[in-house]
Parts: C-alpha cells; sequence; structure tokens
C-alpha cells in the first residue's frame, strides 16, 4: 500500500483487484462458477443423476445467531417422519384431513 498527501492530509492509496469465481462441483462431477446454474444445470454435488446414486448432500447457512438457530430447530423438525392420519381405508396425502 502507497501513501498520498492531499491538502495537508496524508491518504492511503489502496489497491483493488477483481479475482474469478472458483468453479464448484455439482452433480455428475460437473464444474460451474455459478451456483445457480449449475444446481439447475447438473443438480447437486456428489448425485450421480445418471446412476441413480446419491451418497450425501451438503449444505451451509451464513446468518445471525439467531437465524441461524431457528433454522436448526426447522431442520431438526424435517427430520422426522410426519405421521397421516388414515381417514377410512384409502389415505391420500395430498389431501388435508379436517381436524
Amino acid at each position: 500500500m502507497t501513501s498520498i498527501s492531499t491538502v495537508g492530509r496524508k491518504v492511503d492509496k489502496t489497491t483493488i483487484e477483481l479475482i474469478d469465481e472458483p468453479r464448484l462441483v455439482f452433480g455428475n462431477n460437473r464444474l460451474c462458477a455459478d451456483p445457480k446454474v449449475g444446481l439447475t444445470s447438473h443438480g447437486l454435488a456428489l448425485l450421480d443423476v445418471e446412476g441413480g446414486d446419491v451418497r450425501m448432500i451438503r449444505a451451509g447457512a451464513i446468518g445471525t445467531q439467531g437465524a441461524l438457530s431457528h433454522l436448526r430447530e426447522f431442520l431438526s423438525r424435517l427430520s422426522y417422519a410426519i405421521p397421516i392420519r388414515q381417514i377410512g381405508k384409502e389415505v391420500q396425502p395430498w389431501k388435508i384431513p379436517k381436524s
């Protein structure tokens, strides 16, 4: 970093460099720098769409402590099956039964 003087004030000169986005790995080991394009075009990483093999799905979250706490609570609720009340002989999970 170099310094320059302007009207009696010392100002630091800052250098800004633009770097290329890293290429991320998506389904079938395809690479893409844009996550939205990569996910929609190739699917999740370690997902072998062609072979039907799913080994692992990794996800990350960035947020405040409160937001991350709410996310953990929400995800823990998703880890359990939701019981379906049977109405008569047929179970129709797409219809919400009246309480």
